[in-house]
């Protein structure tokens, strides 16, 4: 091609035969437009094209294995238009690209992510997308494309949806637009949208709670399947289908996931979570993915309509993660602190208060409740009330060992009214008090355990023992045990909060009936090395009705229910 350097322009199309010598291309230093097409011996376009400082027109498409530098095109800065198809390590913008500030028209197929930086072509008029079905949303940088003419979208389906949803308004300014060849007009989306605002908002979710017997752990139903319920996870995980779509690290939903242990290290394409099963500790890599939930809301007295919640952020994990979870479980809710939790995204959402609700049941006969935005929160019977009404507040504060965590401070540990004898600032040390419903029961670390059942032993010396029953130390005969609303009539235990106020526990949440003569002290020795002081578990929880207000950083606690002649699993499910 030596002799070819005054050549203006070449077309290449469908040579299936053709022997092309790639090298030679760079000697074209006169070329303005090339356009290769379905020649399946051009595997590569060498370094030396970046001579082709006159080149306005690169079009390539139809390749499987075509190579190229990613620093190439940063070199070609005279281009206004170029369309890119058929390169496996090109699924996304190079950064070298940011070069081409002349850019017209901008044509793609099967690519992840388009970046913020795409904002930057202040001259482009045509922009194409195709092929892409895991291409989530158009950066928020296209508002700045105001000579933008005519934007074209086909087989890319996530970005069709949201273009014709949430993200109508961000492409209003663009006088043409074709989604899968139709035309697309986003202004009346823009006005169905504000029709469909008018209407009356959701003000709460709502979603059964079930116990499993096996585990003592508790599952959440939504889209018509069991999720562990797990108060201090990141996010939502499960196995997913081999065909699930991804998240380009340059996402929002991506940036949004950074306390999830979210990485990018697969050349910054895809975005990857590492989820964890809150019961063994184990930990796996999975794809950040988006999902589909459907929930029902309600008006706090029943369910009133079906919701599908779309574009919820979730990860991938192996089969092999759900080990120790109930049989029934599909994955794992995180409902703790983080930007992709279960919680912050629905409230981001659906516009919901920033604040949740758990009450756990105690068997599997009834279903306990979640809620998840404002009340009113009502349980029957023997009369309708609203549980918020019932509820002491103190702080939500953030754990020092682990940030995605629901925790309290306490002032200390009361049996039978009288303080229990700790080491001086012991609950405070390490993570201080969470609330873990990983766990089934509470988890009191060494230095608060000794002390702690010393004063349990002490204030129930009258009665019957009964040999221990791992993993519980101090069991008593349960035929001896007197029986009240409350559950067994042994010490009630305080935890005496910062707010001054007490979240006490009675035998129904103190003793775990583990034979048919058997009820030990439901409080587990964590050992010296324990992440918190006090872990508070499931069972502690059970027919508690619990109240995370993430907006007032605060919890609100019932303590049981028995005393108000109701249970967690008094909801009424039945839909109007």
């Amino acid at each position: 091609m030596k002799n070819l350097t005054g050549l203006i322009e070449l077309q290449l199309v469908r040579c299936e035969v053709l022997e092309i010598r790639p090298e030679g291309l760079g000697l074209l230093i006169s070329l303005k437009k090339f356009v290769a097409i379905d020649c399946p011996k051009l595997t590569f376009l060498p370094e030396s094209m970046k001579n082709l400082t006159a080149l306005v027109v690169l079009r390539l498409s139809g390749y499987k294995e075509m190579e190229t530098s990613q620093e190439l095109f940063g070199h070609l800065a005279s281009l206004k238009c170029i369309e890119i198809h058929g390169f496996p390590n090109l699924t996304y913008l190079p950064e070298s690209m940011k070069n081409l500030t002349s850019l017209e028209e901008l044509w793609l197929r099967q690519f992840n992510s388009i970046p913020e930086w795409v904002g930057q072509f202040i001259y482009l008029e045509k922009f194409g997308i195709r092929d892409s079905p895991n291409l989530i949303s158009l950066p928020k940088s296209i508002w700045n494309l105001t000579t933008l003419k005519e934007l074209h979208i086909l087989n890319c389906p996530r970005l069709v949806e949201r273009c014709q949803g949430e993200d109508a308004n961000k492409i209003s300014h663009i006088p043409r637009i074709e989604l899968d060849g139709k035309r697309f007009v986003p202004q009346q989306a823009v006005e169905e949208s504000k029709v469909q605002a008018s209407s009356p908002e959701i003000q709460a979710l709502v979603a059964p709670i079930t116990k499993d017997t096996k585990t003592g752990l508790h599952t959440l139903s939504m889209s018509n399947k069991k999720y562990l319920l797990d108060l201090s996870g990141q996010l939502l995980w499960s196995p997913c289908s081999p065909s699930h779509p991804t998240v380009p690290c340059s996402s929002g939903e991506c940036a949004a996931a950074s306390g999830a242990h979210k990485y990018c290290n697969n050349g910054g394409r895809t975005c990857t979570a590492r989820p964890t099963n809150p019961v063994t500790g184990e930990r796996a890599v999975g794809d950040l993915t988006l999902t589909d939930i459907v929930a029902n809301a309600t008006d706090g007295k029943t369910p009133t309509s079906e919701v599908t919640v779309r574009g919820v952020v979730s990860s991938c994990a192996p089969g092999s993660l759900l080990r120790s979870l109930p049989a029934t479980a599909a994955g794992d809710a995180g409902l703790g602190c983080g930007g992709v939790s279960l919680p912050t995204q629905l409230y981001s959402k659906l516009s919901l208060k920033r604040q949740f609700t758990v009450c756990l049941p105690s068997t599997a006969a009834a279903p306990g409740v979640a809620f998840f935005g404002s009340g009113p929160y009502n349980l029957m019977p023997p009369t309708l009330f609203d549980a918020s009404t019932v509820l002491s507040y103190t702080d939500l504060v953030r754990s020092p060992t682990n940030p995605s965590a629901y925790s309290i401070k306490l002032r200390g540990i009361a049996m039978n009214q009288e303080a229990v004898h700790l080491p001086p600032g012991v609950l405070a040390r390490g993570g201080g008090v969470t609330l873990d419903t990983a766990a089934p029961y509470t988890v009191l670390r060494r230095d608060v355990y000794r002390p702690f059942v010393a004063a349990f032993a002490k204030a129930t010396a009258r009665i019957p023992r009964m040999p221990s029953v791992a993993p519980f130390e101090l069991c008593f005969n349960s035929s001896a045990l007197g029986f009240t609303r409350v559950g067994y009539a042994v010490a009630p235990i305080d935890l005496v909060t910062s707010g001054g106020r007490n979240w006490t526990v009675f035998g129904s949440n103190s003793l775990a009936q583990v034979a048919g003569d058997t009820a030990c002290l439901a409080f587990v020795d964590g050992g010296r090395a324990a992440r918190s002081a006090v872990t508070v578990g499931a069972f502690q929880m059970e027919n508690n009705f619990l109240l995370f207000d993430e907006a007032a950083s605060r919890l609100g606690f019932s303590g049981t229910l028995f005393f108000i002649r109701t249970t967690c699993g008094n909801f009424n499910f039945a839909r109007n």
